[in-house]
């Protein structure tokens, strides 16, 4: 069993040499047509293999210092009985835990939260890029909060890879609405995304909401005092009561100091997606009805994090539209030809997010 100070990183470095003898070849190539079937299933089936076996094996009383709420899940999950649900913060995921409590133990729960956090979304992936979903799979598990909310925000992380998948069906309109309402059951902040994505109904002027979201920054810079009191007060007056939204601007939680400053750095890192879907979109007129909803989800989602970066623990807001960025970076690349040596984009694309992730992780 690998010693679970040095699960992290042995995960770590075992997916990066993965990922790197997968994307090297694509350097080999100026288009993607090279790649069929048997490399999507093959390639699928060690990435798959790997972050399940790694997220769904992990020590069940794993040390918050390494495997952060894991032993809090372990012990709710242990003593969950079905009078917790009448308190239940987020009721499909309780019940879930309850229902499976009843049938399994607790590392076969973990098991199955991975299979849903890594499936569900790959499942999507087959749906829009068929034999090339092997690389949009690539672009998702190097992201930087993937491992974190597939070990630590367990609840964020289930319900966002409902959300993906109910997208999945965008043009069934009956299942779309009740994946999303299982990603919302899962954890209430999916109802931001979900929001987002039915506003982008109406909203489709991309180049607008970009504008938005630059205004955002120095707003949020500038009037960051008076936009907590306005969302705390926005909180109260619709009635949403939960103990974590009395907790987004503390300066203090449980004895500890909670850092709370304005994310230069997160803004550098959502603005990537930000420039690359005005890129295609606008500068490469690429004309996709489903991307340019994503995209625009993305944005309003993004731009609300923006107005709440002095919230504490802000990284859990911004994972919020950040989930989605994989998508936002690669789709248009996998589904037309955009670009001269397409494939070394992609390349680049897989290679970025896997050198910031670990950069993130190692510093």
């Amino acid at each position: 069993m690998i010693p679970v100070e040095h699960y992290s990183t042995v995960y770590y470095l075992t997916l990066s040499f993965a990922v790197l003898l997968m994307a090297l070849p694509l350097l080999r190539h100026s288009s993607l047509k090279s790649y069929h079937s048997f490399d999507n299933d093959w390639y699928s089936g060690i990435i798959l293999l790997i972050c399940v076996l790694f997220i769904g094996l992990r020590d069940p009383w794993g040390s918050w210092m390494y495997l952060g709420d894991t032993g809090a899940y372990t012990r709710t999950f242990e003593n969950i009985t079905s009078e917790n649900l009448l308190d239940s913060k987020d009721y499909g995921f309780d019940l879930f835990m309850y229902l499976s409590a009843q049938v399994m133990s607790i590392q076969w729960f973990y098991f199955l939260c991975a299979l849903i956090y890594v499936g569900l979304p790959y499942l999507a992936f087959r749906k829009w890029f068929n034999n090339r979903a092997w690389l949009a799979l690539l672009v998702y598990v190097t992201a930087m909060s993937f491992w974190a909310f597939g070990i630590n925000g367990l609840r964020n992380g289930l319900a966002a890879a409902f959300f993906i998948y109910g997208i999945s069906f965008i043009r069934q309109p009956l299942k779309l609405t009740i994946w999303l309402v299982v990603a919302i059951g899962f954890h209430k902040s999916m109802l931001l995304p979900v929001a987002a994505f039915v506003l982008t109904r109406f909203i489709k002027n991309t180049t607008l909401l970009i504008r938005v979201w630059l205004l955002a920054i120095p707003v949020a810079f500038f009037f960051g005092n008076n936009l907590e009191t306005f969302i705390t007060g926005f909180f109260d007056t619709i009635g949403f009561e939960d103990k974590r939204v009395e907790g987004i601007f503390v300066d203090e939680l449980d004895g500890q100091e909670v850092s709370r400053s304005f994310r230069l750095d997160f803004i550098l890192y959502s603005s990537v997606a930000v420039y690359l879907g005005y890129y295609y979109t606008v500068k490469k007129k690429f004309k996709d009805v489903f991307y340019t909803r994503l995209l625009n989800t993305y944005l309003i989602a993004n731009t609300v994090w923006i107005l709440m970066i002095y919230a504490a623990f802000t990284n859990r807001t911004a994972y919020l539209s950040w989930f989605m960025m994989p998508l936002v970076l690669i789709y248009p690349l996998l589904k037309v030809q955009l670009v001269k040596r397409q494939s070394h984009w992609v390349f680049w694309i897989v290679i970025g997010s896997l050198v910031f992730t670990l950069l993130m992780y190692f510093k």
